[in-house]
Formats: structure tokens, sequence, C-alpha cells
């Protein structure tokens, strides 16, 4: 019986391409594994004096801090990462022809031409991305060249939404000022206003920075939360429980009328219910004593909903609600 040898002719190997960005670096190896793409050929004839596996080169390698690692070196294998990993940490591979020869040590492909290699989709964003950058590498994971029409489409949307927000926050400066003082909302006032919003918006991202931009923003969300809280719940009292939908509107606009120009009664409960939100509030800058003490979680909202519509409840027993709705049935306008 003669024993089989290969010559250097007759081994065909295989390049293949393995883009690892982003991919759990156990899961990429078993992954690469999985596909015997480093296991001898599946022949009869198997020598294993000559060379025959197949070249795997890895993308993004000189980027180590780019292939995740689970930190669980070590530990019991994950059942996750073992024979069928998930797809959206499979690693995208590529595969092209090659005939002898040892990988080159550079990454390089072959000398005999570029590699047909069938790369998978496009990387996503890095993490340090900006977001216009992560748009139009989403887009162009999907259409080719189509990221700066997304761009540019959602540019035009951007563009809008803040023409829209500064519109009503000028409408809002009138509002606040006409409480103070009566002002006709003239076209040269409105100028005014609006220039005053771009200038505080610019300001106050010169000030921010696009770093800090999302932390900026969440706290904003968190503080405006916290202004309506209390605001909600007496607004939401007042309709149901003490008005019960009973209004003037011609009283609303009249100072001195039964409502009054500032409404201490609302002011109060308003004002009552922040103070005891206060030790029960989360935010970057404060902790509450009593948060702290509940293991840093923010109960403020929990807290000033009930306290503000007790505090306005309280309040309003001293209203005169059969001359309100007097008022509001000779108005004509509310019909029960």
């Amino acid at each position: 019986m003669k024993t089989y040898f290969p010559k250097e002719g007759e081994i065909t190997k295989n390049w293949y391409l393995v883009n690892a960005e982003g991919v759990v670096l156990g899961r990429l190896a078993a992954q690469v594994a999985a596909q015997r793409r480093l296991r001898l050929p599946a022949e009869d004839r198997v020598c294993r004096g000559a060379r025959r596996l197949d070249d795997v080169l890895v993308r993004e390698y000189r980027h180590v801090d780019r292939v995740l690692g689970d930190g669980r070196a070590g530990d019991a294998p994950d059942r996750s990462l073992s024979r069928y990993p998930h797809r959206e940490h499979r690693p995208a591979l590529g595969r092209g022809p090659r005939q002898g020869g040892a990988a080159q040590s550079d990454g390089q492909l072959p000398d005999q031409g570029e590699a047909q290699a069938r790369p998978g989709p496009l990387p996503a964003a890095g993490p340090d991305a900006t977001p216009v950058e992560a748009f139009r590498s989403a887009a162009d994971s999907l259409i080719n060249g189509f990221g700066w029409v997304a761009v540019f489409a959602l540019l035009l949307g951007l563009l809008s939404v803040m023409a829209i927000n500064q519109y009503g926050g000028m409408m809002s400066m009138i509002s606040i000022r006409d409480s103070i003082k009566p002002v006709a909302p003239s076209r040269r006032i409105r100028v005014i206003g609006i220039g005053i919003m771009f200038v505080t918006v610019w300001l106050i991202a010169q000030f921010v920075g696009i770093e800090r931009f999302n932390s900026f923003y969440g706290n904003v969300l968190i503080f405006l939360a916290y202004a309506f809280t209390p605001w909600t719940s007496i607004n939401l009292v007042d309709y149901f429980f003490v008005r019960r939908g009973n209004y003037s509107i011609q009283e609303m606009f009249n100072p001195n009328g039964m409502y009054g120009r500032w409404g201490w009664r609302g002011q109060t409960a308003y004002l009552g219910a922040l103070v005891i939100m206060v030790p029960f509030m989360v935010t970057a800058p404060f902790t509450g004593s009593f948060a702290a003490a509940l293991g840093n979680v923010d109960y403020s909202m929990f807290v000033g909903l009930p306290v503000a519509a007790v505090i306005y409840l309280v309040l309003c027993r001293s209203l005169d609600l059969t001359a309100e709705r007097e008022v509001v049935a000779a108005e004509g306008l509310v019909h029960r």
C-alpha cells in the first residue's frame, strides 16, 4: 500500500476575510472555528506533513479596542457562545481562492491579484462617531452612497423642528411678558423674540459642546419633569375636583377678576410641592438626603403629585364656587 503525499500544485487553499469590528473576541474565534476555516479539509486523502490549512485574514486586528471581550476569562463557558452564536455577533466572512504559499505576515493578500473577497455588511459607526457620521454609516450600510442623501433629509427635518421650536419659544416669552404687563404681539416683537431665542440657544450650545450634549439634554428633561410634576397635579385637581370644568373665559383675561392675576392658591401649592420634592431628587449635580437613604432612587415625582394635590385642595376650601358658577352661567359659553 502506497502512502499518498500531495504535491505543491495539488494543494488548493482559500483566503477568508473576517470583519472583527464590534464582535466579541471569544465569539469570533468560535464562529471561525465553527465554519471549519482553520481545520483540515474534509477529504479522504489527508497528509499531516503538508500544510493544507486555509488562510484567514481578520480585519480591524490593528484596532484591538474595537474587538469586544466578554471579560470572563477563566469562567465556565457561556452557552450563548457555543455552536449557534447570535446573528448580530456573527463575523462577516468573505472568501477568495489562493493557490499555494504561506500567508503573508503583513496581512496583505497574495500577489495573484486581489482576492475576490465577499465582505459582509459595512461596519457600524464606531463608539466615538458623531451623530452625523452614525446616520451616514447606517444609511450607507442599507444602500451604498445613500448616506449623504439621508443626512441632507435629516438636516431639513432638523431645521424645520428648530424653526418650530424657535417660534414656540418666542410665543412663550411673549406670553410670560404679557402676564406681567400687556404687550401686543406685533411683527417687531416677534422678530426680537426669535432673535433672543437664537442667541440664547447658540450660547448654550457653545457652553455645552457636542461631547456633553447627551448629559446636558438628559438633565434638562429631568428638571422639566420636576417642574411639570406639581403643575400637572394642580391642573388636574382643579379641573376634576374643584371647579369641575366650569371656567369663565372672560375672567381669565381680567387681572382684577375672580381668578386674580397670579392665583396664589396654585402658586403656593406649586412651590410647596417643589420644596418637598427636593430631598427625593436624584440628579447629576445633586442627590437628596431621602433619595440617598433609599438607595439613590428618585421618588420625587411620586411625592410631588399627591403633595401638590393635597395642598391645593386644602387651600381651595375658601373658594366661593357658587359665585363662580353663576359668572360662568351668565357668560353662556359653557353648557352643562
